[in-house]
């Protein structure tokens, strides 16, 4: 974000630990930060080098670059993969998928070996993404959420009113 004039808003929505208060700190140079619980567990094996360990986070700049930073705020490594990434959710300990709008895309990136393994097009531009149950739940614009299978098939369409 720093290397464009563009603002955004960027939600991030994890336990408060001590640990977690060094990464708040840093991000407070993006402007408002709010701190709420949560009952999602993120613990992980800290002894693989290539995959999410429990002090890790991922953050997508908007249109850009995915990075892992660790606990205390630093740099852990800048994910090469190019297209202007959107967002980001967690399959699994080595696995992440990213969404592009420019390019209509999710794509599944294997972090072991630091590869795009699968690419999904879609017909519509997908801004928000999470996974549960071995699906992925696609918030696609302006009124569609679209439930995935790990190919790429659509299972199910939930049409919303909202934008």
């Amino acid at each position: 974000m720093e290397k464009n004039d563009m603002s955004c808003e960027v939600d991030i929505t994890l336990k408060h630990s001590d640990e977690i208060e060094k990464i708040l700190n840093e991000f407070k140079s993006f402007g408002e930060v709010e701190v709420a619980e949560t009952d999602v567990s993120l613990n992980k094996d800290l002894g693989r080098p290539s995959g999410l360990g429990i002090d890790t986070v991922i953050v997508v700049e908007q249109y850009g670059d995915v990075y892992l930073i660790t606990s205390d705020g630093k740099l852990q490594k800048q994910l090469l993969i190019p297209g202007g990434a959107f967002s980001v959710t967690q399959i699994n300990q080595d696995t992440i998928d990213i969404t592009y709008i420019t390019e209509k895309t999710i794509k599944i990136f294997n972090m072991e070996n630091e590869t795009v393994t699968k690419v999904i097009k879609l017909d519509k531009i997908c801004w928000g993404l999470s996974f549960s149950n071995n699906y992925l739940a696609a918030g696609l614009i302006t009124d569609e959420i679209r439930i995935i299978d790990e190919e790429g098939n659509t299972r199910t369409s939930i049409q919303i009113q909202s934008k």
